[in-house]
């Protein structure tokens, strides 16, 4: 008997002592002003799945065996700039051929120097967890393909969407002008509405989703 009480003692203190590992090991987490926090559960339990997002400022909880995504939830540019242009993203213009002028063969060649601004769409549902919101659905169809939480997989991965949609977008329109007309600035304002309207609907289909809020070009 004395020998089973003894065994009770152990099996009681070493319940207890895991139940104080598991609640230390839980760890508050702010996230920035500037970046929202996708929550993901892991283990042997919960598999691998969404739980929640969490607001850009906001506290959160982190368990050590799950994981967190901070994404940004400001506004974000892409800037195509000549060589030493503070803030440029690239120095390598979209180059089109111009529509021919009258009895010309071909067109000249013109070379774009542009500026995207987007916000990415942060919406995660009404109680913010929505597996299927835009923001969930972006980071696990393209954002985690490029490991766009780190900024050289932000780059790659506006690379593969943004940059693809702006350059097909662009030279759709940009060849139905001549060169002198596009040289001069006479139809600037139309040719940067044509394109910010194509450049829409071509980053939904790239990107696979309305994963962009507000695109603009300049």
């Amino acid at each position: 008997i004395a020998s089973m009480n003894r065994i009770k003692r152990i099996v009681l203190l070493a319940a207890a002592g895991a139940v104080t590992l598991g609640s230390s090991a839980a760890c508050s987490e702010i996230a920035p002003p500037d970046q929202v926090g996708l929550y993901y559960l892991e283990g042997q339990s919960d598999g691998f799945k969404f739980d929640h997002c969490y607001d850009p400022g906001s506290t959160d909880d982190v368990i050590w065996n799950n994981s967190r995504v901070l994404l940004p939830a400001s506004l974000r540019t892409w800037n195509i700039a000549p060589k030493d242009t503070p803030g440029a993203d690239s120095n390598t213009p979209i180059t089109v051929n111009s529509k021919p002028e009258a009895n010309q063969p071909s067109g000249v060649q013109v070379n774009l120097w542009t500026q995207t601004n987007f916000v990415l769409n942060t919406y995660c549902g009404a109680d913010n967890k929505d597996a299927n919101s835009p923001i969930v659905q972006w980071w696990e169809k393209v954002g985690r393909r490029y490991g766009a939480d780190t900024e050289q997989g932000w780059k790659d991965m506006l690379g593969a969407t943004i940059v693809t949609a702006l350059e097909t977008s662009s030279r759709s329109v940009v060849r139905g002008y001549t060169a002198d007309q596009l040289v001069s600035g006479s139809v600037r304002e139309e040719v940067q509405s044509k394109i910010a309207t194509l450049f829409q609907s071509e980053i939904k289909r790239v990107a696979g989703g309305d994963y962009y809020c507000s695109p603009t070009f300049d």
